[in-house]
């Protein structure tokens, strides 16, 4: 026991900080967030710095103490709030300590709401800035223990698989990210021997469900295309639709899909016949497959939901931005507002955010759990790249971004209870053009009636 006890609190090996130091550098950028929510908030009133000290101090207490607890039982709320319940119960942790520390005084519960919100922004804009990784022991350690009280896992030296799908990343795109530097964890890697680069082609179907029921069910017969018409029906289909997949699941599955023993779908069209489902697409209107046990994991943290939150908005932000920037830049083809204005930010948040880190989250409760497989779908490049091109700086930011989280998976791996293979892998490749408005200066519906319209 003294020896575990050394090793948690002794330094990790190589350039990585202190156990110690970290806990230490995470209470000061909270301390001074608060102080900084306190100074712009009239709301809130804070004696002095010492008062702040503690109160970040009470808060965390609050947290590893009754979080654990109050969102076990509130997980189906916050599922079903879609994350609102979870911020409400981040303010109802700040009033508490209002209530704790002296000299530390709110109006009333909102502004514990938003002071909450304010230093999660204000935590993730310095712990970028200080290059802190967002992970830690602690969150990882209540993920752990939450998935061993909920599943079990029996240890096991049979290792598990996971297979992490870049949703529409061609190989010259990939060795380009690779080459400038855009993907270190997957560099390394290749370097190191432990993965190797193959290409492969698709068949003419060339989208993702084609190739999802191909490998998640080894049967991609009759999808044509991501859409298509249908003659049956006389009506064009798109292998999207919530109503139409279910069906097409049912056609090419045999029972015994890739995931069908005991494997994890997440962010898929297809569930590969698994028996855990998250935000899988054909199992989304059978509501006997929808358990909030499988968002356990992301819930575990206190402050996920606040930081996906800010992460959200943030994305919105730069959508906006990256768009007027490639208006002003005259950067051809460029897709007009129908494209990429109105909704369309907050679409592209929820692709390269919201899916991204409800997946990480339930893949590393996945691997606490020993699940001995699972295949989850990112779609945050392909999001970006056809709106805004294959090789635009935003689509390899999201490579970027993404890349950090598979390395946050492979730290995870020593903590499971059985070894896993990592497969990175994509569906598709994609290539970047001009419409056929831009191309031609008229629309492929206008071009066709004017060569099928009767003579006069």
């Amino acid at each position: 026991a003294e020896d575990g006890i050394r090793d948690d609190i002794s330094c990790l090996v190589g350039s990585e900080m202190c156990i110690r130091d970290r806990v230490l550098i995470i209470w000061i950028i909270q301390t001074v967030a608060l102080l900084i929510m306190a100074w712009l908030m009239d709301s809130v009133s804070i004696e002095r710095g010492v008062t702040a000290l503690a109160v970040t101090a009470v808060i965390g207490l609050l947290n590893a103490v009754l979080w654990p607890v109050l969102s076990y039982f509130l997980v189906p709320f916050a599922v079903l709030t879609l994350g609102i319940g979870a911020l409400l119960l981040n303010g109802l942790v700040v009033w508490l300590a209002s209530l704790i520390v002296p000299g530390f005084q709110l109006v009333n519960f909102w502004s514990a709401f938003w002071l909450a919100l304010g230093m999660a922004a204000i935590n993730i804009i310095l712990s970028t800035l200080l290059t802190i990784d967002d992970d830690n022991s602690w969150s990882r350690n209540q993920v752990k223990r939450r998935m061993k009280r909920l599943e079990k896992p029996e240890p096991t030296d049979v290792p598990g698989i996971f297979f992490l799908e870049i949703d529409g990343l061609s190989l010259p795109v990939l060795e380009k990210a690779l080459n400038d530097g855009h993907m270190p964890t997957l560099k390394r890697w290749l370097d190191e021997g432990s993965h190797v680069l193959t290409g492969w082609e698709t068949d003419t179907s060339s989208q993702t469900s084609a190739s999802q029921a191909g490998i998640l069910h080894g049967d991609n017969s009759n999808i044509p295309a991501f859409r298509w018409y249908d003659k049956a029906s006389g009506e064009i289909v798109a292998s999207s639709d919530t109503k139409l997949l279910p069906i097409l699941e049912e056609e090419h599955s045999d029972g015994n899909g890739l995931l069908a023993d005991n494997g994890a779908s997440r962010g898929n069209l297809l569930s590969g016949d698994a028996p855990y489902v998250m935000n899988t697409a054909s199992t989304l209107r059978d509501r006997s497959r929808f358990h909030s046990s499988e968002f356990q994991a992301y819930f575990a943290n206190p402050y996920n939901v606040s930081r996906t939150f800010i992460l959200f908005f943030w994305d919105v932000i730069l959508e906006i931005r990256q768009f007027w920037q490639a208006r002003r830049n005259d950067v051809q083809p460029i897709l007009d507002r129908h494209h990429r204005g109105g909704v369309y930010p907050l679409i592209r948040a929820v692709m390269t955010v919201l899916m991204r880190e409800l997946n990480i989250y339930t893949l590393i409760g996945d691997m606490f759990a020993g699940r001995p497989s699972a295949y989850a779908t990112f779609v945050g490049y392909d999001e970006i790249a056809h709106h805004s091109g294959v090789l635009d700086p935003g689509a390899f930011d999201i490579l970027h971004k993404l890349d950090q989280q598979f390395a946050r998976l492979e730290s995870v791996i020593q903590d499971a209870p059985r070894p896993y293979h990592l497969v990175i892998l994509s569906d598709h490749g994609q290539t970047g053009g001009a419409t056929f408005t831009q191309r031609y200066g008229k629309t492929l519906e206008e071009f066709c009636l004017l060569y099928t319209s009767p003579s006069p």
